[in-house]
């Protein structure tokens, strides 16, 4: 599980659903939670929170710009590869943090992944979750 903290800069609201925008140094990530401001205590502006995403959830590209309804954006670099037969596990730094990510190795074939290579991460808002 990858786990990044930042702070709550705004929040979105209709009914129980929520679009959290939380502030992760200069990048801005978003969150869609079944919450609402009020029903749990770290669901306020300017709070400091945890964002959890599987490792399977994080989707790479060599291209930020691309035509696809992905979010959260976010830059890295390739710091090791486990490669494996069926699935290889990347391992990237995100400015100060580590994160990684799991493709399938024919994936890491395909986009031809290398250490030191600069990439971009996407993961989806829905599959961000929160804690305090």
């Amino acid at each position: 599980m990858n786990i990044l903290q930042g702070n709550i800069l705004k929040i979105k609201n209709q009914g129980n659903i929520s679009l959290v925008y939380i502030q992760k140094e200069e990048d801005i990530f978003t969150s869609l939670v079944i919450e609402r401001p009020g029903s749990v205590a770290y669901l306020e502006n300017g709070h400091k929170v945890n964002m959890h995403f599987k490792e399977t959830e994080v989707i790479l590209s060599k291209e930020k710009d691309l035509p696809t309804s992905l979010s959260n954006p976010f830059e890295c670099i390739v710091d090791d590869i486990e490669k494996g037969m069926i699935l290889s596990k990347i391992y990237l730094d995100y400015r100060t943090e580590k994160i990684h990510a799991v493709i399938s190795t024919e994936s890491l074939d395909r986009l031809h992944f290398k250490n030191g290579d600069r990439l971009y991460a996407f993961v989806k808002n829905n599959e961000i979750m929160l804690s305090s």
